[in-house]
């Protein structure tokens, strides 16, 4: 992979590709003279002003140019370069699908939302979709997972004995929620939470119909996400040249969360 940035005295070109995290900006460059075409390569990190000066002496003396017009070009190559790789990083992550509602769905729904005894009309619907019974537990379940689309969501917790229908009850509150807001999962590793994309859950319901099963890892990291709103874990990078290297990575909420649990009491925060 190269990438060329031309400025009024010199071509750089960066051979190999950038650093994929923020923290850093250590690159192989070569700097060729416009004029004579008198190439230079060097590694720097074009984070630090030292080794951007020193970088800028060396060339100017190698190929007769200007150091501070030199030192001036490095830096512009670095927002430049900033600016390539947060296009990469957009293009990169998931596209979360958007469906607007037509100026005739908006305007129903806000009828709907204005008209008197609105929790019992909601109540009637959850019926009409097959929720049978429960009447106030559905329409509280109904009420939290809507919730995830505020700035301080709120969990529950479905307790009830293995068959006695609490995850149909889960599955069926979270149809009710446009899919593309939710993630259901039957199972999750210690560490799965962490490796989601940065802006995943931001707004999303995420419902875990076996709760119980969460290693103390896994549980803390939802615990987190959820009194928080984020997940922040040191990890180690490898660097496009191979190197090891160490940074940060961070996954942001809030979410709403259901979860289905068989323990008679829970100790978990919701």
């Amino acid at each position: 992979m190269r990438l060329r940035y031309t400025a009024a005295t010199a071509v750089y070109t960066v051979q190999g590709g950038i650093p994929k995290t923020g923290d850093s900006l250590k690159v192989t460059l070569a700097i060729a003279h416009k004029g004579s075409g008198q190439k230079r390569r060097h590694k720097v990190d074009l984070y630090e002003d030292k080794q951007v000066e020193r970088l800028a002496r060396e060339v100017s003396v190698a190929l007769g140019l200007d150091a501070t017009i030199i030192a001036d070009e490095l830096r512009s190559l670095a927002d430049a370069l900033d600016a390539y790789r947060d296009q990469q990083v957009k293009a990169a992550a998931p596209q979360v699908a958007s469906y607007p509602l037509t100026a005739a769905e908006r305007n129903a729904a806000l009828s709907f939302l204005q008209a008197p005894d609105l929790l019992n009309r909601l109540n009637d619907l959850l019926g009409n979709t097959g929720i049978i019974g429960e009447e106030n537990p559905r329409l509280f379940l109904l009420l939290i997972a809507l919730s995830h689309k505020m700035a301080q969501p709120l969990h529950a917790l479905i307790q009830g004995s293995s068959g006695s229908g609490k995850t149909r009850l889960l599955r069926q509150i979270s149809d009710c929620m446009p899919p593309e807001s939710v993630t259901r999962l039957t199972r999750v590793s210690d560490k799965v939470l962490y490796n989601y994309p940065e802006t995943y859950f931001v707004n999303r319901l995420l419902c875990l119909e076996d709760i119980d099963g969460l290693s103390e890892e896994a549980e803390f990291a939802l615990r987190e996400l959820q009194s928080n709103g984020e997940l922040n874990s040191a990890t180690s990078i490898k660097l496009d040249d191979g190197r090891i290297t160490s940074g940060q990575k961070t996954v942001r909420g809030p979410i709403g969360s259901l979860a289905c649990t068989t323990r008679g009491r829970s100790t978990r925060t919701t």
